[in-house]
């Protein structure tokens, strides 16, 4: 009887780290593929800002010559300047599937 207990016991503690290791490996595996995830993703939106970035400033430069761009307002909605860049900018938006786009400075 005592043998059968100690056999017992001895198959607890092997279940136990068993079970333990195989946790670990697991949680090891999950986080590795959630760096890689978290990379992929830091990678695809650098490429599309930069891309957005390198429209808008084609953009900019294609129509500051009909229309100054340092007389953009935010307040100011209706002026033509705001109108005149409306619109493409909007186009630009869209295509990139961005929520908004914020213009700091035309430099």
């Amino acid at each position: 009887m005592k043998l059968f207990l100690i056999n017992k016991s001895k198959q607890y503690a092997l279940f136990f780290w068993l079970s333990f290791i195989i946790v670990l490996f697991l949680n090891v595996l999950v986080w590795l593929y959630l760096n890689q995830v978290e990379a992929q993703f830091k990678d695809e939106l650098k490429a599309r800002l930069l891309n957005t970035n390198q429209l808008l400033s084609r953009l900019l430069i294609e129509y500051n010559e009909n229309v100054d761009i340092n007389l953009l307002m935010p307040d100011n909605k209706s002026s033509i300047e705001y109108l005149y860049y409306q619109q493409p900018i909007e186009d630009i938006r869209l295509h990139s599937k961005l929520q908004s786009i914020l213009l700091v400075s035309p430099h």
